[in-house]
């Protein structure tokens, strides 16, 4: 480098550092820096450099020409069959360029390998170093940069590594002294001087006298910036083994200089790997830090964990630190693609180790934060940290026993506050909040079950109590299911949405049912969103021409069919309140039909506000000015079946008022039954979970037969309008005996309107499990009711379904107790009792022939008893009746009456014409 002064080559760098331009000044020397230059300038704007250095126009024609990549290969090749790399660099064409004259071989292969692999690299280390340990020094930087093997692929004399060493510390203490500006060069300079000597440790295994090792750990007090803290630590997770053996404190206390609390992020990971014992990822986190291939020993880093465990690394000073983990707090470690895997897994290994417990550190600070700064897709790691959060609250004296926990839980107003808020869109935060909300609730009901009578369980239960009621019906369940079923087609929530499914289901399953779910469905084709003022607008026009132009409101009606539900929530309280209870008495059918379809939209979206809003536009005369609350309805759903007489005749609304009365049925099973587990002790051992299931039952059997009530016939009924009444309440009571075969058995023994039985029997399909238990109304005798009931009732069946079972019906149970019936009195006529069920026979006779003798015996039984006596050729009054009576059910079996031919003769009452049977209420 003789030819070129240091000093020339300073002004040169300085110059160019500082964007000045070489046309302005074409006399400095630019032969080290032609490759810069003419990356930026063309050669005419840059003549004057052909005539100082030959070497301009080779240098342009390979920065404009030559595949790097390709080059970069060939080299690699070239050396993996054991050909120098200065023969390598001899026999290539682009030596002129680096090689100034002059300059010995050994300089020439090393300042040629940060330009073979990209020419930027070569301006991009002179920029950060002083030019004046160039030649040895920073070039070795270029090459550790790209490819560490070409050194490690030489016979390096070591008195070339000796210089190197002397040159490179001289150059560290050099630039340790004096503090040169900026000092963000400054600390560049310091990171290469640094990184250099990593490589010197790992590849050359060379070993430091104290004052280079004084040098180093000095860079310490200079590392203002991360990435320098980063390679100090490198140098001394390098060193750690010698520096173990050889001087333990000073290793301590110069990793606690670099790792501690005010060093966020590496104070934390190192806490983290330490405590999950994963030592490799250190190794990992400084071959990315030094973008080299280094290995730290074992053995220095199991000592250095042992001698920080307890003094660095405390549970208290950990457990407050953890509280600053963001997301991006581990960006750049080069551990993992998304720095929030390591972020929240160390929160997470922090959380089940016991670190804020012992820390006495709440972390519901930091939960909150990560709720409400949520963004989709939801991190994996997310779903499991709300939920150990959750159950660390009640692990009061359980995980560890000498710490009570720390944990708190979200205050209830935080969370009422934050779901009363017009909500125009789910956000992460809201399905976040209302995971966390049902994983507390679940857990409170655990943790009292089964703490038991524990005198500390239940300390800690009574101040975490489940969220009230209120809360709970105040989230928009199902919009925010729907958002975490949907969002991103299913991605954005994939990690936590079946276990929130569960939960919902568990918690809300009255939002759940077929009907829905094909509506749901069906919307997602339907058109885009509207503007709100739009919305409005139709709304409007319904309302104020309802009723002088109903074309007009029909017309406004169909256009919002075929909007979002998420469009009409705003306008629900209108749309339901206000226009039900008018159009219920106008009874247009095509006005019903779509308020009808609009309101399966809203339900679909909003399943709570669409039922409730329901349920207050159509009240009974009753309860006319009362609103009702859902947890109201939720407590006692019998108030749902007190509406305006007139919904029990409108089919369309009545199948409103079915599927309200479905979703407070099976939302009020799920209420109580948590009110159960909910309450203090006093009202638990008041209410048993048998107690509690006996009154949902009990309040289930009279929605029941209150439903059926309604399908009993009224004066000035349409014949039509009461069939599909019944239909639809046929319908529903099926899917209840489905869900529930213990609500068919207790709806029959409770019994109803003798009238329906012979339509219950036919249009509810899964009526055929009253064969079972149809002989135990039979033989209730504390009952002549219910026995009258269940005669009638199993006659019907067997009509219905003619088999195996209802013959052993009829034959063992049905006869019989007819037989008992009728017989049962001494006088000479019979009861009212016995000519109610008598003509049960003639239907057994019809289904099933085979029990015509048993039949024909009791009616010829019948028939002796009511003979006239000797010497009389009549009878008279009610005995007479009685003769004449089973005379005619004689006759409906194929029998002749012995009786006298004037009764023979007698007009055949209607009642026993064909297979009928008349049935009285």
């Amino acid at each position: 480098m003789s030819s070129i002064s240091d000093a020339a080559i300073v002004e040169t760098f300085k110059y160019l550092e500082n964007g000045g331009c070489v046309i302005q000044r074409p006399n400095l020397k630019y032969e080290l820096f032609l490759p810069y230059i003419l990356k930026y300038y063309t050669l005419d704007e840059v003549s004057f450099l052909k005539a100082n250095y030959t070497q301009v126009e080779l240098i342009k024609n390979i920065l404009t020409t030559i595949n790097r990549d390709d080059l970069i290969r060939d080299v690699e090749r070239q050396i993996s069959q054991n050909q120098t790399l200065l023969d390598v660099i001899s026999e290539t064409n682009f030596t002129g360029f680096v090689r100034p004259r002059n300059i010995s071989k050994s300089e020439d292969v090393i300042r040629a390998l940060p330009l073979l692999n990209n020419c930027d690299d070569l301006i991009r280390c002179l920029v950060a170093n002083n030019p004046q340990m160039f030649h040895k020094v920073l070039c070795l930087e270029g090459i550790l940069s790209r490819n560490p093997k070409w050194i490690t692929s030489q016979q390096i004399p070591q008195s070339l590594i000796n210089e190197l060493k002397t040159v490179l510390f001289g150059t560290l203490r050099n630039c340790v002294n004096n503090v040169q500006q900026p000092l963000s060069h400054h600390r560049a300079r310091l990171c290469i001087l640094m990184r250099i000597i990593c490589g010197f440790v790992h590849f050359f295994k060379v070993n430091f006298d104290p004052s280079d090792l004084e040098v180093c750990l000095t860079v310490i007090d200079h590392a203002g910036s991360d990435r320098l803290k980063k390679l100090c630590l490198c140098f001394l997770l390098l060193c750690s083994e010698m520096l173990i053996k050889t001087n333990r404190l000073l290793l301590v206390s110069s990793f606690a200089r670099i790792v501690n609390p005010r060093n966020t992020q590496l104070f934390l990971i190192f806490a983290y790997f330490f405590r999950a014992n994963q030592l490799d990822q250190i190794s990992k986190m400084c071959v990315s830090t030094l973008a080299m291939d280094v290995e730290i020993s074992g053995y220095g880093l199991v000592e250095l964990r042992i001698a920080t465990k307890d003094t660095l690394f405390s549970e208290v000073t950990l457990a407050k630190s953890a509280l600053e983990i963001e997301p991006d707090t581990f960006d750049g470690l080069g551990l993992a693609k998304d720095p929030s895997d390591i972020a929240f897994n160390v929160v997470y290994v922090m959380l089940k180790g016991g670190v804020f417990h012992k820390g006495k550190t709440d972390l519901r600070p930091w939960i909150i934060r990560q709720i409400t700064q949520a963004t989709t897709p939801i991190h994996s790691q997310l779903g499991p940290l709300i939920k150990t959060y959750a159950s660390c609250i009640f692990d009061y004296g359980i995980a560890y026993s000498a710490y009570p926990t720390p944990m708190t839980k979200i205050p209830e107003l935080y969370i009422f506050t934050f779901f009363r808020e017009r909500i125009d869109k789910i956000s992460p935060a809201h399905v976040l909040l209302f995971y966390y909300v049902l994983q507390f609730n679940t857990f409170a009901r655990e943790r009292k079950s089964i703490g038991g009578q524990a005198s500390l369980q239940k300390t800690i239960y009574s101040s975490n109590l489940p969220y009230a009621s209120d809360l709970m019906e105040s989230i928009p369940v199902r919009r925010i299911l729907i958002e975490a079923e949907k969002c991103d087609n299913g991605l954005a929530y994939r990690n936590i949405y079946p276990e929130l499914l569960g939960l919902v289901a568990s918690n809300y399953p009255e939002i759940f049912d077929i009907e829905n779910l094909l509506i749901e469905e069906d919307r997602l084709s339907k058109s885009s969103r509207q503007n709100q003022s739009v919305v409005k607008n139709f709304v409007q026009l319904i309302i104020s021409n309802l009723t002088e132009n109903p074309e007009v409101s029909i017309s406004a009606l169909k256009t919002l069919e075929s909007m979002e539900p998420e469009d009409l929530l705003i306008h629900c309280n209108q749309l339901i309140l206000d226009l039900l209870p008018r159009i219920i008495h106008q009874g247009n059918p095509r006005i019903i039909q779509s308020v009808y379809q609009i309101w399966l939209s809203l339900y679909s979206m909003s399943p709570h506000e669409a039922s409730l809003l329901f349920i207050n536009a159509t009240r009974g005369q009753e309860d006319q000015g009362i609103r009702f609350t859902e947890l109201q309805l939720m407590m006692d759903p019998l108030l749902v079946i007190r509406c305006d007489p007139q919904v029990f005749r409108c089919p369309s609304i009545f199948k409103i008022f079915i599927k309200v009365l479905r979703f407070f049925m099976k939302g009020s099973r799920s209420r109580l039954s948590r009110l159960q587990q909910d309450e203090n002790e006093y009202l638990k051992d008041r209410v048993t979970p048998e107690k509690m299931d006996k009154l949902i039952l009990v309040q289930e059997i009279s929605l029941m037969k209150m439903l059926l009530e309604v399908c009993e016939t009224k004066l000035k009924d349409n014949s039509d309008v009461l069939e599909e009444i019944r239909n639809i309440t046929f319908s529903f009571l099926h899917e209840l005996f489905i869900e529930n075969t213990m609500l068919c058995k207790e709806l029959h023994s409770e019994g109803y309107s003798f009238e329906l039985i012979p339509l219950t029997t036919r249009k509810i399909e899964s009526m055929h499990m009253c064969i079972i238990f149809a002989p135990e109304l039979i033989k209730d005798e504390t009952s002549p009711k219910r026995q009258l009931f269940g005669l009638f009732l199993g006659s019907q069946l067997c009509e219905v379904w003619p088999m195996e079972q209802t013959y052993k019906l009829a034959k063992d149970h049905i006869i019989e107790k007819i037989k008992e019936i009728s017989f049962k009195t001494n006088e000479k006529i019979l009861s009212e009792e016995a000519k109610k069920v008598l003509p049960i026979l003639v239907l057994i006779f019809n289904v099933f022939p085979n029990l015509r003798s048993e039949i024909v015996r009791i009616l010829r039984a019948l028939e002796e008893k009511f003979k006239p006596h000797k010497g009389h050729a009549i009878t008279f009054g009610m005995k007479r009746g009685s003769e004449i009576f089973i005379a005619q059910l004689l006759e409906q079996v194929r029998e002749k009456p012995t009786s006298s031919s004037k009764v023979k003769k007698r007009k055949k009452s209607e009642n026993f014409k064909g297979r009928s049977i008349t049935f009285e209420k």
